[in-house]
């Protein structure tokens, strides 16, 4: 492999598998350190990213690149694959920073102001799940495909949820599920309108030839779901003393204009 190639296949990847490895290392007392210089180089691989998609895109002459399909049956294949180009880090970039900056302050709080040395099992919990829901969101915008795209929104969902439920406890986490099942049912929903049926299912691709209001409506609720638009920003103000409720609200961003830019 060339350098050129290499490089279009580890800068993409690297922000949401390294946002993955820091919510996996906070559930363990002591790699917690480890997760701040995941989250900067993380937001460095993106930024690194912006700078050289266009290079990239001229030495390999695609903004794309497939990944692997899926042939669970074998009667049809979706590709996964995956997008480099200067908007998907222009649209991640800050997400990640505010997640860096988040728990970088809230580890210096706590041991300055706090008598506790060490985040306990429940506050690791927290911001793992809010790392996890980072994770889809910064994975949305560099989707080159339905399927993954729809994972991405469905994950920062579940994630978001998963906090709403360690903070604000169930009654609430509740509502959010009931309100996410049914964006992601809309998102699905579009994603069968846009496949087209004629001896095998092409649901990778996302052009939108062949949009109509059926499938934009699909992604618009989604996109409002996940953008915290009114009225589904109240888990967000429920969660704002959060040390990632700042990343989440820019992650959502991100998710929406991922949606909305098909």
């Amino acid at each position: 492999m060339t350098p050129a190639s290499t490089a279009s296949l580890v800068l993409p990847l690297a922000a949401p598998a390294l946002v993955l490895v820091a919510a996996a290392l906070l559930l363990w007392r002591r790699a917690q350190v480890a997760v701040a210089p995941l989250l900067l180089i993380a937001l460095l691989s993106d930024a690194a990213l912006a700078i050289g998609a266009e290079w990239l895109s001229r030495e390999l002459g695609a903004t794309e690149r497939s990944l692997f399909t899926w042939s669970p049956l074998g009667l049809y294949g979706v590709a996964i694959g995956v997008r480099r180009t200067p908007d998907v880090a222009l649209l991640t970039a800050p997400a990640l920073c505010l997640a860096w900056l988040g728990i970088l302050l809230a580890s210096r709080r706590r041991r300055w102001f706090s008598a506790l040395a060490e985040w306990s099992l429940y506050e690791r919990a927290s911001l793992s799940m809010g790392l996890a829901a980072l994770a889809g969101a910064v994975w949305a915008p560099r989707a080159a495909d339905y399927v993954s795209l729809f994972a991405g929104c469905a994950f920062f969902a579940a994630g978001c949820t998963g906090v709403l439920a360690l903070v604000a406890g169930p009654a609430a986490s509740g509502r959010r599920l009931v309100l996410g099942s049914l964006a992601a049912a809309a998102l699905l929903s579009s994603g069968l309108v846009l496949g087209r049926v004629n001896g095998h299912f092409q649901l990778s691709g996302l052009s939108s030839a062949g949009f109509g209001a059926g499938a934009f409506a699909g992604m618009a609720v989604m996109a409002a779901f996940a953008g915290c638009a009114p009225p589904f920003h109240g888990w967000l103000l429920r969660t704002c003393r959060h040390p990632l409720a700042p990343a989440l609200a820019a992650a959502g961003t991100a998710c929406a204009a991922a949606l909305l830019l098909v």
